[in-house]
């Protein structure tokens, strides 16, 4: 009596080996492991084996210390040497005279320490692109996200701080002196978020994310935009950015008079928010019924919550990019549009 055996599944890029795995590249397609590895590009970031094989590599990375990024380690003993100093001096313009000689923006190193100068200095908006780049330089690198996220704590700019620290806990593991200041800054944001908003820190992280998907709807569906600003009113009444960025949906609508209501609630609220004072002198020069015309739509001042959206790494060098949303991924953090999709269902 024969036994029936099931069909081998060929691989569908070499044709010849036993095909396992589905193939994000090929539209689903079956391949083998040896054509899955040998395919793999940032097109693969939502394939489950591409993670698996990058989870792997910062597990090498956590006990080893050995990591796949090419880095310039060029005069890393002499910044080392100028931070050694400006810890001893706390003169921070002298560091920053002393950094320019190793200027070498290539340099995760010099572009750390760039920015711990300028967090020296309190400066902290200058110093989070810096931080920024030295993780994209080495996105490994444990003591530039810490201190990316004191940064940005400073800057009040919570998500970012938050990501930061999420990240911070996946590479340096429960024993290491990172993963205790992590756990200790996400305690810090917990009671800044309680004593400055009505909301928890997840609710608060959650709602800054939907505010920026409203936001950036704006020039392309002012309507949905508008129902997304109304929602978040609905439980944070006085919040100023809401109103002033629902007055702008309503210029782009044609509401002159709504608009104008929204903008002046939004002064009301901070009379020394100068971004929806210049908005409003815009909107008065509209007629009621017609929407704010196109060439002057792209002449409105935005009211962000922060600027620089650390999951969006904005790197013009795509390697770098690349690596940030790795490292995103691989920690749960969701992107701005997988967080909306969310959202829709």
């Amino acid at each position: 009596m024969k036994v029936k055996t099931m069909a081998k599944t060929i691989c569908a890029s070499c044709g010849k080996s036993k095909g396992n795995r589905s193939c994000l590249l090929l539209q689903n397609e079956i391949i083998c492991p040896v054509c899955c590895v040998a395919k793999r590009n940032e097109q693969c970031l939502g394939c489950e084996h591409y993670l698996a094989a990058k989870r792997m590599e910062m597990e090498r990375y956590r006990s080893t210390g050995k990591h796949p990024f090419v880095l310039n380690m060029t005069h890393e003993d002499e910044i080392d040497a100028v931070l050694a100093r400006l810890e001893k001096s706390k003169d921070g313009n002298l560091a920053a005279a002393e950094l320019e000689k190793y200027q070498d923006m290539t340099s995760h190193f010099y572009c750390f320490a760039k920015g711990v100068i300028f967090l020296f200095l309190d400066a902290p908006e200058e110093a989070v692109p810096f931080f920024h780049k030295a993780v994209s330089l080495f996105p490994y690198f444990s003591a530039a996200w810490y201190n990316l996220s004191s940064a940005l704590m400073k800057c009040a700019r919570i998500p970012e701080a938050y990501d930061a620290c999420r990240i911070l806990l996946n590479l340096s593991g429960p024993d290491s002196k990172f993963y205790a200041m992590a756990k200790d800054r996400i305690r810090e944001m917990e009671e800044f978020t309680e004593q400055n908003t009505p909301f928890s820190l997840q609710e608060y992280i959650e709602r800054m994310k939907r505010f920026e998907h409203y936001y950036s709807l704006i020039p392309k569906d002012p309507q949905q935009a508008a129902n997304g600003f109304l929602e978040l009113l609905e439980k944070e009444p006085d919040h100023v950015q809401s109103h002033g960025n629902l007055g702008i949906c309503y210029s782009f609508l044609g509401r002159k008079a709504d608009a104008e209501r929204e903008l002046r609630k939004a002064l009301e609220l901070d009379p020394g928010y100068d971004i929806a004072r210049t908005n409003l002198h815009m909107v008065a020069k509209m007629q009621e019924g017609i929407p704010l015309p196109e060439s002057h739509q792209c002449s409105y001042l935005g009211m962000e919550f922060y600027k620089q959206k650390l999951r969006l790494e904005n790197s013009h060098n795509p390697v770098e990019r690349q690596a940030i949303r790795e490292l995103f991924a691989l920690c749960g953090i969701k992107s701005l549009e997988t967080a909306s999709d969310d959202q829709k269902k």
